[in-house]
Parts: C-alpha cells; structure tokens; sequence
C-alpha cells in the first residue's frame, strides 16, 4: 500500500483503506459470497493538478480504482473523498467529474454534433454556451471538419478525440481516462496524449483551477506521460513514485536475450551472471532479462560474447515493464513478450542470414 501527495498543494482525490470484493451471484439477493479482492486496501492520495497513471495488467486492480474513482462503484469498505477539505456533495463531484470511458461514449448513428449537443444538455448548458464550448473544443483537438459526420464512421483516433471533447464540455476539474489506448496504434496514442497536456497546459496558463488527471493503462508508453505511476497487482499498490524512479530501482540498464533455444538462451544468461551481472528480471518465452556488469570492459565482454554466438538481444534503459516484474514478480504484458524497450533507446542484435545486425531500437510496446 502507498500513499504520495504533492507537498502544499490541494488534495483532489483521497482514498482510504479502500476494498472491494467480487462476489458470484447477487449479494443482494442473499444468492453471493465473496469469492477474492478487486481491491485489497487501497491507500492513495492525488493533489489537484497532478497526472496519475494507474498501471498494471488485465485483473490487477486499476480500472476497479478508477470505477471508484468515478463515484460509478461503491467499494465494499474504505472511503473515497473528492476535495476532501471542503467535503462537496455528490451531484457536485459529479459535476466537476469528465470521463473517457474504455469503450467511447458516443452514439455511433448519431454525428459529433449531435452527440457532443446531447451531452451538454445533460449538463445542463445553456444552448449558447454549448454551441461556443462544441466550436472551442472541436477546433482545439482538430474535430471542426469532422463535426457533421457520424461516430460509427470514425477512425478509432478520430472517436478518442471526439470523447474527449465530450468529457471536457463543462470544463470539469478532475478527468478520469480508463485505458485511453484500448484500439489506437502508436501514433493514435501519442497524439491524444499530447492534446490531454495540452488541455493541461492550458488550464494551468489561463490561472484557473489546474486539471487533474487519473488514467488507468497497462501501456508502458501512456504512463511514461504521468508526473505519477501507480503499479497496481492483485487488488494493492505495489508502488507509487515518478516514471524515471521507479525505472531506476532496476539499475542503469537492462540486457535482454532471445533465443528460440530457451536452454541455450538460459546457459549464456547463467553464464553472464557468473561473470557479474546482477540477478535475472525474467525468463519466460525464450526471453531472459538481467541487468548486466556496470564494469564497462566487463560489460563489452558479455556483449561481444553474445554477439559472437549468435544470439539476438537487446540492451538500453529499463522500462515500466521491468520495474513492475521486479516489484511484483508478475509480467506486466498480457500477451506474449515483445521485444523492445519502450522508446527508450537501446542497442540490438539480431541474427539476420549467417551475420548479424546491429542497430538501435527505438520502439516497442508493453
């Protein structure tokens, strides 16, 4: 458990021993019982204007936080307190609340208009104030020419744009994004989170109420964008500190091996910690990760070792990814591993015909 806050500045979002328990049946009914945690004494605390990432696999926790987060689940015990030096009522939290569902929250048959004309409805703008607020938001993320075609006709980019329109119609204080990537390739998602600090930036330029933002992802590049990461794992926070601390718990740098041989790939790997590097991170789908020899000549040994026998490796910075096994002992991919280093740059060695070839790699994903 772990709770951080900034230092002096207001508290937007308390939580507090927060638990919440999946049940089979109705439990209301009498029909249920408690069959485990989705969250397992939650301790948190988010200052008005941070970027919180919640992060972690498929099951860890995250978007059962951000339901809670969102007032959409009343968590079994705990609390959760928005502002909670002036205790706001509920329908004024809910207000002040702008949210991006997984899924977008827009009508497929209905256009950006319409949807964007019905949501402001819902929170009660005036017809005027609605029409200026849809033609500031619609030119800011570069949806003006899009505003008359229908949702279902979108691209997936195009949607994420236009949700997020709709969830920051009434100039909300606090916006919550659950997995903002889901569908979106990597330019998609760069994009998007460029305009979410952009509206950042903004808010905190015109000397208004900052924006704070609690986005919950298993994208490694997503939450690289936080002034926080929350690594969530079975139901608790597993740890809670900036992207560039928590990735340099694991060391300078991190060597990963790719053999197809896995036994192969594991003997060279137990014979580099021999030669002194430091315990192996990972080893699962033919992959194993150590953090290698900070000894430069001892570290070029192993390198040319590696590349001399063939085998196809990486080497760069650590990644969210590696501080999330080394902190829990779990993947945070949820698929197969895939090799890269997350944008980080590294170098790689692949064998390519009877060579080798030797470059840098710039991208990967989680």
């Amino acid at each position: 458990m772990s709770a951080r806050s900034g230092g002096g500045a207001s508290v937007a979002i308390r939580v507090s021993g927060v638990r919440h328990d999946y049940f089979a049946g109705r439990k209301s009914a009498g029909l249920g019982a408690a069959i485990g945690p989705a969250l397992d004494g939650v301790d948190l605390e988010i200052t008005s204007g941070e970027f919180v990432a919640l992060l972690g696999p498929n099951g860890s926790g995250k978007s059962t936080l951000l339901s809670a987060i969102s007032t959409a689940l009343r968590p079994t015990s705990g609390e959760v307190s928005w502002c909670p030096e002036s205790r706001p009522a509920m329908s004024e939290v809910r207000s002040r609340l702008g949210v991006v569902f997984q899924s977008p929250g827009l009508d497929a048959l209905l256009t950006v208009r319409e949807n964007l004309e019905t949501a402001a409805a819902m929170q009660g703008m005036a017809r005027d104030e609605s029409v200026r607020r849809i033609g500031e938001l619609a030119d800011r993320l570069e949806i003006a020419h899009r505003l008359d075609q229908r949702c279902g006709t979108l691209s997936g980019g195009l949607r994420r744009r236009a949700d997020l329109a709709r969830a920051m119609l009434h100039g909300p204080d606090l916006l919550l994004l659950d997995e903002p990537g889901t569908g979106l390739d990597l330019r998609a998602r760069r994009a998007f989170q460029g305009l979410v600090a952009s509206l950042r930036a903004e808010r905190t330029k015109a000397g208004g109420k900052p924006l704070t933002v609690v986005m919950s992802t298993h994208l490694m590049d997503e939450a690289e964008e936080a002034d926080r990461v929350v690594l969530m794992h079975a139901g608790r926070v597993a740890a809670d500190d900036s992207p560039e601390r928590l990735r340099s718990r694991i060391g300078p740098a991190v060597l990963r091996v790719f053999d197809g041989d896995q036994a192969g790939a594991v003997a060279m790997v137990g014979a580099m910690v021999g030669a002194g590097s430091i315990d192996g991170l990972d080893e699962r789908h033919g992959v194993r990760s150590v953090v290698p020899p900070e000894d430069v000549a001892e570290r070029e040994r192993v390198l040319s070792m590696l590349i001399e026998r063939g085998t196809a490796f990486e080497y760069g910075r650590p990644t969210l990814g590696d501080a999330y096994l080394s902190l829990t002992g779990a993947a945070l991919e949820t698929e197969e591993h895939v090799g890269g280093m997350n944008g980080e740059s590294g170098t790689r060695s692949r064998r390519s015909g009877r060579g080798h070839r030797v470059g840098t790699n710039v991208e990967g994903r989680a």
